[in-house]
């Protein structure tokens, strides 16, 4: 019966201990006279050949042959049991034999060429599944960059800028960039690091919304109506707000869209003029003009017969029919409007609309453009 608890004994081959030269007494005869030792053919005594044994622990189990045992089965050395009267010349017989009958296991090591194959094949694949991960988050890169529409990144952060009235500096907040790289770590490219490129891209981003009304504008399915207020602001400077009402051909529904909030020199209804036919030509409605809106400051009547002027004008240099009436005029206000008798006279747009201070204030257009 073998024992029962299990006793475990790990091999050492991997330092390939070579064991001395077995003494002459495990080959000859421990008995005998002086005679027989005589007998003896030279090739008995010959010395035997240095051998390397793999499995120290294993044959540390081993008992030495008896004289009338055999060494050697053809190449190999018989392994004969301490323990017990078995005996195999094979190393994998014996540990099953340790094993099954007498509870000792021996852990085999690996002899030096397989430890090196072995660790030549997991060097192999090691460098093999690096370079396919490696591979791998290449084409993750790829992947996350073609997936960045730079001009809709651009656009996006104008209209966020524009429309909640943020600092221009905002594109360089520590948090948006963080925010930015917590969604796609490759994005890092179109981070914006200088305040000075976000004016520029509010400037092309302008343009191009500006091109888009005016396609709208020409195409419009009615005439082109326009509400038009003068203001001043807290810093007492006299803006006009310029604002269309149109009927959009793709959607068949009313419009309404901010032209422009050009800086004037005064609230004067010849001032307002000029400024009027100067946004109108600039989006090409000349043709189009219908009903103006306004309060009843007696500049807004002035403002209607000098736009009828420059219209009538144009038309001559033109040789194109403009609408020059505004007899329809429709005065939005709850006061009485001026008598007719307290209005000067009309007349022609002789003063030159100051031009450095439209520019001035398209920068002010530019951000409400959208609100």
């Amino acid at each position: 019966m073998p024992p029962s608890s299990t006793i475990v004994i790990d091999d050492d081959d991997a330092s390939y201990s070579a064991i001395s030269e077995l003494d002459s007494d495990q080959f000859t005869h421990s008995g005998g006279d002086d005679d027989a030792s005589s007998d003896s053919t030279p090739n008995t005594l010959k010395p035997p050949r240095k051998r390397r044994k793999l499995a120290t622990s294993t044959w540390q189990l081993a008992r030495d042959p008896l004289p009338h045992e055999a060494i050697r089965d053809g190449k190999n050395r018989i392994w004969y049991c301490s323990m017990c009267e078995w005996n195999s010349a094979s190393l994998t017989s014996v540990r099953a034999h340790l094993a099954k009958k007498h509870g000792i296991e021996i852990q085999a090591g690996e002899i030096r060429a397989k430890r090196l194959r072995e660790e030549r094949l997991s060097n192999i694949l090691s460098n093999l599944q690096a370079s396919r991960q490696a591979n791998r988050e290449a084409q993750e890169e790829r992947t996350l960059r073609a997936a960045i529409n730079r001009d809709a990144f651009n656009e996006a952060l104008v209209q966020l800028i524009t429309m909640r009235n943020l600092p221009h500096n905002a594109a360089t907040w520590l948090e948006l960039y963080a925010l930015l790289m917590t969604v796609n770590y490759t994005a890092e490219e179109v981070a914006i690091n200088a305040r000075a490129t976000i004016s520029k891209l509010i400037e092309q981003s302008y343009t191009v919304h500006r091109d888009i009304l005016k396609s709208k504008l020409q195409n419009s399915l009615s005439k082109i109506h326009f509400s038009i207020d003068m203001w001043t602001s807290p810093n007492h400077r006299s803006f006009q707000a310029i604002v269309a009402h149109f009927v959009e051909a793709e959607t068949r529904q009313l419009r309404k869209a901010l032209l422009a909030l050009p800086e004037l020199p005064s609230h004067g209804g010849e001032d307002q003029a000029v400024a009027f036919l100067h946004v109108a030509e600039s989006y090409d409605i000349l043709d189009k003009i219908g009903y103006i809106c306004g309060d009843n400051h007696g500049s807004n009547d002035k403002m209607c017969r000098l736009i009828s002027t420059g219209l009538q004008e144009k038309s001559s240099l033109i040789g194109t029919q403009f609408t020059t009436e505004f007899d329809a005029v429709a005065i939005s206000s709850t006061l009485p409007s001026r008598p007719s008798s307290t209005l000067k006279t009309k007349k022609q747009l002789t003063k030159p609309f100051d031009k450095f201070s439209l520019m001035r204030t398209q920068q002010l257009t530019r951000s409400l453009h959208r609100r």
